[in-house]
């Protein structure tokens, strides 16, 4: 699970993408996978919108057999991304 909570003030919008492709149907703060396949590897981020702006956040990449990685994040508008997945 892909899972970016966020703080301010709502409401919110959040958008899902991998490699850059929007994720129909995902539209949450956290994203699953049913399972970690050559499919679902990449970089997946989201895209936040409120009424203090936007802001991209890369929520992790998936890759297969070779773990995980999470960047790090700062967003100028109170997003307090945790960047956080277990496939």
């Amino acid at each position: 699970m892909l899972t970016v909570p966020i703080t301010g003030v709502g409401p919110f919008t959040y958008p899902w993408f991998l490699n850059g492709i929007t994720l129909p149907d995902a539209t949450a703060a956290s994203y699953g996978l049913a399972s970690a396949t050559a499919a679902t590897a990449g970089a997946y981020t989201v895209h936040f919108t409120n009424s203090a702006g936007a802001t991209t956040i890369a929520a992790g990449t998936v890759t297969i057999g070779g773990g995980v990685q999470s960047p790090a994040h700062e967003s100028p508008h109170g997003f307090c991304p945790k960047r956080s997945l277990a496939v």
